[in-house]
């Protein structure tokens, strides 16, 4: 099997299409909210410049889940940091209180509704026994998280060969096991001296 390469947000030629993992979404939606992301200048800068590309984006289903699972964990954070002084005790919270919840998914239906404009509401090929046993494969290869290994195996069925993240270096092990041009902010590239 060929070997990819790790590509800057930067690079003056850009994909066709691609696929954008979770932790990319999150910094891309994040900055429509008051929560912090690390990358969401370089995310939003990015996406312009995909936009004007005209690429075609993509989104795994996979990464919808765990968007919203990291989406309302990060409002339950701050809310338990507001109410108990600890953003850890959000757990405890949530099941002291599971309704609240409630005042979060208007918020996140909004969000959504983002990504699908963002993808044109392009759906991917997703056969979920086909995938889940590449993914493993995947996992066991390269010693890869389950929804990493799960956008991998996505994107392999749906032959798409670039995915946008800022998990450098779980993706980074993927491009050299994998024939994948996997898109990262410039800093990840070429760290300043």
């Amino acid at each position: 099997m060929s070997q990819g390469q790790v590509i800057s947000f930067k690079a003056s030629t850009l994909p066709s299409d691609l696929i954008l993992d979770t932790n990319f979404i999150v910094n891309l939606t994040f900055s429509f909210t008051n929560l912090h992301a690390d990358h969401i200048k370089d995310c939003l800068d990015f996406s312009k410049q995909l936009y004007k590309n005209k690429s075609k984006l993509y989104v795994s289903e996979w990464s919808i889940c765990e968007f919203c699972h990291i989406f309302y964990r990060a409002n339950l954070m701050a809310e338990a940091m507001k109410i108990k002084g600890k953003a850890f005790l959000w757990l405890e919270l949530y099941e002291e209180n599971p309704h609240i919840l409630n005042k979060y998914h208007n918020r996140l239906e909004e969000l959504l509704g983002v990504i699908e404009e963002a993808t044109n509401k392009t759906r991917l090929t997703e056969n979920i026994p086909l995938i889940r046993k590449r993914a493993f494969k995947i996992m066991k290869h390269i010693d890869m998280c389950p929804t990493d290994a799960y956008i991998i195996a996505t994107a392999e069925l749906n032959n798409i060969k670039n995915i946008a993240t800022i998990n450098f270096k779980c993706f980074n092990r993927a491009a050299k096991a994998f024939p994948l041009n996997i898109y990262v902010p410039d800093h990840m590239v070429n760290p300043p001296k």
